[in-house]
């Protein structure tokens, strides 16, 4: 199931588990209904892991999914849900 698959991959990632999973479970799911591949999830998270500002602040999918709306990608298959 890749909504777990970006979980598990997501705190293995981190070094930690999310308090709130059910919350990230579902804006994973939204970000697949959306037509974002995991790839590219995990590509935006890394992404947002190397700047300072997040390394420091700390984020989760609710940021990485708010990130779509403000940087799209170049992805024919995006589309509001």
């Amino acid at each position: 199931n890749p909504i777990w698959e970006l979980m598990e991959w997501s705190e293995k990632t981190r070094g930690e588990l999310f308090i709130n999973r059910n919350k990230q479970l579902g804006v994973i799911k939204h970000l697949l209904k959306a037509g974002i591949t995991p790839q590219e999830v995990k590509d935006r998270w890394e992404e947002m892991a190397s700047e300072s500002f997040w390394r420091d602040k700390g984020f989760d999918f609710t940021n990485v999914s708010k990130s779509f709306d403000r940087k799209r990608q170049n992805n024919k298959n995006w589309q509001f849900i």
